[in-house]
């Protein structure tokens, strides 16, 4: 399996990237919808059949791109969701010297005059004190 991780920039670009298609869908339907003729949607409602009249300008039937645009909207809705389950951040490199974690057991303590061993003042990375993961049940 590969590994597919996004940066925040590229969550930022995705959201954005989909706004942008989604006020583009609106605006080309708007404008498939205004170029229509009110007189000849008008002029193709004289029917002789009741029947025929059932629906109101069936020119601008705004259901037929329903199914479209419910799958549109459902492709949409999972790669919003992939682009928020690998959204990753990266951390700065840490680097551990090999022998940070190495104790010499035949090295001799340095008790100090209060009888406790002298804590080393000498500043060291000893690793990341953030867990690489957490969760919580709340009600």
């Amino acid at each position: 399996m590969t590994d597919f991780a996004v940066t925040s920039t590229g969550v930022l670009i995705g959201i954005l990237a989909l706004a942008l298609v989604i006020i583009g869908t609106i605006v080309a339907l708007k404008a498939l919808y205004r170029t229509r003729d009110p007189e000849k949607l008008r002029a193709s409602m004289d029917h002789d059949n009741p029947l025929k009249a059932r629906n109101k300008y069936p020119g601008v039937d705004v259901f037929r791109y329903s199914g479209s645009l419910f799958f549109s909207g459902l492709v949409l809705a999972l790669l919003m969701g992939i682009l928020a389950f690998n959204w990753t951040t990266y951390e700065a490199e840490i680097d551990i010297p090999e022998d940070a974690l190495f104790l010499d057991r035949n090295a001799p303590l340095v008790i100090g005059e209060d009888g406790f061993p002298v804590i080393d003042t000498e500043q060291r990375i000893l690793g990341n004190t953030q867990p690489d993961w957490f969760g919580a049940i709340i009600n």
